[in-house]
């Protein structure tokens, strides 16, 4: 992947902030954004696919954590899979190259050192996975201290992103 100046766009920080809010409050977007899930030509991800997901099997925004806790338990009896962990891992990094970006912009104060924040949750979703390694390395089946552990993530993410709401909505 390679960056393409004359394809930039400008950040559109109502629109950040709308995903940002919808983000911390777990609300569904299929409804908004069904045009991505609906494109016709989409080539489904490898490995079995639900044809039409239940409500129950539908997550969306930090209820991820919740999800994630009971796919944890779930898959104690069985081997533990490392992609959803993995997947949180970039998505938090994600956030964190995002809030930097915003910063650097003016669309939210840098004084405040959200970004700088933001790194504890980096920092602790990869503690995560690399615990769950760990544990699959050692043939451990212990996963309440990762539960508790992504419930004080998803706590601390909402906390810091619930400041970048306000400081975006007041900036």
């Amino acid at each position: 992947m390679r960056h393409l100046p004359e394809r930039a766009h400008r950040l559109d920080p109502e629109s950040v902030l709308a995903m940002l809010s919808d983000y911390v409050n777990g609300a569904d977007t299929s409804v908004r954004y069904r045009m991505v899930v609906n494109y016709p030509n989409k080539v489904p991800p490898p490995g079995p696919q639900i044809d039409r997901p239940t409500s129950e099997q539908r997550v969306y925004g930090v209820h991820v954590y919740d999800a994630l806790a009971r796919h944890l338990e779930a898959e104690v009896k069985e081997s533990i899979s490392l992609i959803p962990f993995h997947i949180l891992l970039e998505h938090k990094q994600l956030m964190l190259t995002r809030l930097r970006y915003m910063e650097a912009g003016g669309h939210i104060d840098p004084s405040l050192e959200l970004s700088q924040r933001y790194r504890t949750v980096v920092n602790a979703a990869s503690a995560i996975k690399l615990s769950l390694l760990r544990r699959i390395a050692r043939s451990r089946t212990g996963t309440a201290s990762t539960s508790t552990a992504l419930g004080s993530l998803r706590d601390l993410e909402c906390e810091i992103l619930s400041e970048v709401i306000d400081s975006m909505s007041h900036g």
